[in-house]
Order: C-alpha cells, then structure tokens, then sequence
C-alpha cells in the first residue's frame, strides 16, 4: 500500500523514523501535536483527532521536524541523500517541471507554473523557487519553500489550521536572505486571504 511504500522507499532510506502515512503511528506517538481548530470566538481548541488514513497521499503525513529536514536535504540535493541516491535526479526533477501556467509576477516579470505537486516560479536572487502549502481546517498548515539553485530550503508547519502563518513566516525569511529586510506585513497579508477564503461557513460554536 502507499503507506508502506513510501517508508520502504523514502523514510527508512532517509533515516525518518519518526514520519508515517499511518494514522495509527501518529495515534499512539507520544510526542505528538494535536491540531487546533478556529471557534466562533476565534479561540484555537484541539477538539478534534482527524483520522487522515483515508486521504493519506493528500494530507496525512506526521512528521518530525528533524525528518521534514531529511526531505528537503533529499529534494535540494536532486534525490541524493549523505552520498546516497535515495531517488533517481531524473525522476525527481521531473516533479519540478512546470505543467501549466497558474500566475504572473508584476514585480519580477516572471510567470509561475504548476508542476507534480509542485507551485513552480523564480526568485530574482535565489533562482529557481519551489513550494507547495497544506492546510486542514481542523489543525495542521504547513509550506514549504525550496530553491535548489541556492541550496536553501525553508519548511514551517503549526497544527491550527485556516491561516497564512506558514506562508508568511516563509515569504518573511525570503525577504531576509534576499533583502536583508522584510517587504510588508506578511501574517497580515496571507492570513487575510485564508480568511477570505475561509469565509464565515467553516467557524462554528461547538461544545468541546
């Protein structure tokens, strides 16, 4: 199963012992983070435990942090891994190829496309930019940037989900190594847009 194969092939390889696809490893891990959900009073609970096994490949990864830095390392060094080829370079950066056009930056003059998985663009310093986001309204966002180009990768990930927190924290860090200052208020910004897109149907009073 897809489970299985992805620990067979990419986490046991990676020494990422503390990532899985089984809601049961997250389960009965004891360090793991519960997700918070956004009440009517905009109050952060964790009333919930989302069994994500049904959509495991969309959305059901747990990880360590320390694990999530194994695959970026995997992914910047183009599926080598401690002198180890864990993924075929061409197999891998096939994912980075973009597929179809999705946006177009006025301040770069530079079009953005979308590849396997994969939001494909450039930074003007950095090169090539990689990043994909995940969000679960019942906790869990994650984003996660990658620049092979300059060997940098940037991963932020909070359990309380429905907000550009990661987003924003990751365009911040951006803005330092590129301009040695940050452009705008970027939490502001993104979790402004969550939010549009939210709208009010997903915040609920609810008796934890």
């Amino acid at each position: 199963n897809f489970a299985g194969l992805a620990e067979d092939y990419i986490f046991k390889p990676l020494g990422m012992d503390n990532t899985s696809f089984r809601f049961s490893d997250y389960r009965d891990s004891e360090e793991r983070a519960y997700g918070h959900f956004r009440g009517k009073d905009d109050s952060w609970k964790p009333l919930f435990v989302r069994d994500a096994d049904p959509e495991a490949p969309a959305g059901g990864l747990s990880a360590s942090l320390e694990d999530y830095a194994r695959w970026m390392r995997l992914q910047l060094g183009q599926g080598e891994f401690e002198g180890e080829t864990i993924v075929s370079p061409e197999s891998l950066v096939e994912t980075w190829r973009p597929h179809s056009q999705t946006g177009y930056n006025s301040d770069t003059y530079e079009a953005s496309f979308y590849a396997l998985g994969w939001n494909v663009g450039r930074d003007p310093v950095l090169g090539l930019k990689l990043s994909h986001s995940g969000a679960f309204n019942l906790g869990t966002r994650t984003a996660v940037y990658l620049f092979p180009e300059s060997d940098l990768g940037i991963a932020v990930a909070t359990h309380a989900g429905s907000n550009g927190v990661p987003e924003a924290v990751a365009l911040a860090f951006e803005d330092f190594v590129t301009r040695g200052k940050v452009r705008r208020d970027w939490i502001q910004f993104a979790d402004q847009k969550f939010l549009e897109m939210e709208g009010e149907f997903t915040k609920y009073e609810i008796d934890p």
